[in-house]
């Protein structure tokens, strides 16, 4: 189990960190998405 809950905290840091790229590229606010 231990190595099933990194690889889903990697997944999620990586998710984050393209958003947060995303964000800094395009210049707009953190907004959540419907769904």
């Amino acid at each position: 189990q231990g190595k099933c809950a990194k690889l889903a905290v990697t997944a999620c840091m990586r998710v984050l960190l393209i958003r947060l790229n995303a964000m800094a590229r395009d210049g707009t606010e953190w907004r959540t998405l419907p769904g």
